[in-house]
């Protein structure tokens, strides 16, 4: 792939994050076990069903009610501390716009964070073992939106990158795309 074509794939991918801010929080989502692109792709979009159905309640795709935003995939090397090795598995971003409640009130990031891990905390354990901990989550406020959009997309540089395997828009079914 020359220059061009990843100059056009990296500001492609910019430009799509963009569209769905503004955003309000950062989220990181990664997994203890390896896992492959098509499972952790259904595995980030059961977190977020359950998170939209935690937040809103059970019917809130009757309502329209479902956290907006987006979610990119990466598969670049994350440092556990634990165990100090560098592995290659997939995890993702989140980014996510202001979150209103169903009683109008703005979402605080204690009870976000709180709701993240109920959420991930949900998926089936394989071989006895969670496939995230709290360890693997983080949640932050957004202070610098071209930053953490910046971050999110710094894999759309690589060659064998496409936008549509990798950025999803957040959907009441979870993931789209």
């Amino acid at each position: 792939m020359d220059y061009i074509t990843k100059f056009k794939s990296h500001s492609y991918a910019k430009t799509f994050v963009e569209s769905f801010g503004p955003y309000k929080f950062f989220l990181t989502l990664s997994f203890q076990k390896d896992i492959n692109k098509h499972d952790a792709k259904n595995m980030a979009a059961k977190v977020i069903r359950r998170m939209n159905k935690f937040i809103y309640g059970r019917y809130y795709k009757k309502y329209n009610s479902h956290i907006k935003g987006v979610c990119v995939l990466e598969e670049a090397p994350i440092f556990r501390p634990v165990s100090c090795l560098s592995k290659g598995n997939a995890h993702f971003h989140f980014l996510f716009q202001e979150i209103i409640e169903k009683d109008g009130t703005k979402l605080a990031l204690d009870k976000l964070k709180d709701t993240f891990i109920r959420a991930s905390n949900t998926l089936n354990p394989v071989y006895g073992k969670k496939f995230v901990s709290k360890g693997n989550m983080d949640v932050q406020i957004v202070k610098d939106a071209a930053a953490a959009m910046q971050y999110v997309c710094k894999e759309s540089r690589n060659s064998n990158w496409l936008i549509e395997d990798h950025i999803y828009a957040l959907h009441p079914d979870g993931l789209a795309g």
